[in-house]
Parts: structure tokens; C-alpha cells; sequence
């Protein structure tokens, strides 16, 4: 099932090259074109300026722009930044929680 979300992830990252918007995973995650995908708490995850390039194999491939440069994006490492992005989340919210009862030190 792993290749098959990665696989799906990777016409995903098509639509929001081609600014379309659609979800990914069991219509979990939405896809809102190039804006991003939007995640549970509200943000986006960003993917400024991506397009479709040819690599040095003449295969196709997806580049965006980051701070260090230029950054490629696959089916795998999209996944990647979206399980990142919801564990990022969750540990923000426990901490306010916890914030509430106890002091939270680093």
C-alpha cells in the first residue's frame, strides 16, 4: 500500500503544479492547488514556484523553490514533509496543553 500512496502522492504533486485542487490519501488531505496542501491546524505547506523539469536522463521531474535553492519533490518525499508536517502538529497542541499544567522546557 506504501508504493501505491506514493504513487498517488506523486499525481498529486502534478495537480498542484497544474493548479488543481484535490486530496490525497483516503480524502484526508486536501490539496488546494498552488497554494498548498492544508493541514489540520490550518496552515499550508507551500511548494512556491513548482514545475515540472527534465532531469539529466530526460526523465520528468518536479523542482520548487526553497530557501536554499531549488529543492526536487517526489511521491515519497511529499508523504515524507506531510507526516513531518502532522507530527509537527500534534507536538505543537500537547505542548500548549501541557503549557497549561506544567512549565515546558526544550
Amino acid at each position: 500500500m506504501i508504493p501505491k500512496l506514493w504513487e498517488q502522492a506523486g499525481k498529486t504533486i502534478e495537480a498542484m503544479a497544474g493548479n488543481q485542487t484535490t486530496v490525497l490519501g483516503n480524502d484526508c488531505i486536501q490539496v488546494m492547488g498552488t497554494e498548498g496542501i492544508l493541514m489540520p491546524n490550518g496552515l499550508y505547506q507551500r511548494y512556491p514556484n513548482l514545475n515540472k523539469t527534465i532531469d539529466e536522463a530526460g526523465k520528468n521531474q518536479y523542482v520548487y523553490n526553497a530557501k536554499r535553492g531549488i529543492n526536487k519533490i517526489y511521491g515519497g518525499k511529499l508523504v515524507e514533509n506531510i507526516c513531518q508536517g502532522l507530527a509537527r502538529s500534534i507536538i505543537g497542541e500537547q505542548m500548549v496543553r501541557i503549557a497549561s499544567k506544567y512549565r515546558v522546557v526544550w
